[in-house]
């Protein structure tokens, strides 16, 4: 079974890192490799998604849904072996200042497979972020 810190840094009870397994571990590294832009670490400059540089293009909404699947499953490919996205979808939203270009809600649906049978251990699953 996966166990893990959750990111972002959680404080459990006793006041100390907040712990998780199954699912909800790998929900949160789901998310936290999403939200690393590519080139953040300067030690490992492929790490992250490149999902960040479709908020500042005023693409068609089909072109930007191929591409937030493409930057996803390659951002995933390298961070997490053991699951398989099966759906991405993209929804622009305005910012306070107007602009519609301010933010993109992305919303990933993926199975966890059990890396020694390959059989979906938890299909379906769904992680949603704000970029």
């Amino acid at each position: 079974m996966i166990q893990g810190v959750l990111v972002p840094f959680q404080r459990d009870i006793k006041s100390d890192w907040a712990n998780a397994s199954g699912s909800a571990v790998v929900r949160s590294d789901v998310i936290q490799a999403l939200l690393m832009e590519r080139g953040e670490l300067p030690w490992d400059e492929g790490r992250g998604s490149r999902l960040n540089w479709l908020r500042h293009r005023s693409l068609p909404e089909a072109t930007m849904n191929d591409l937030a699947r493409v930057y996803v499953v390659e951002a995933l490919r390298g961070e997490l072996a053991n699951i398989v996205v099966r759906e991405v979808t993209v929804a622009r939203f305005a910012g306070p200042d107007g602009d519609p270009r301010s933010g993109l809600r992305v919303r990933v649906t993926y199975d966890i497979i059990d890396p020694n049978s390959g059989i979906a251990q938890s299909p379906g699953q769904e992680a949603t972020l704000v970029v």
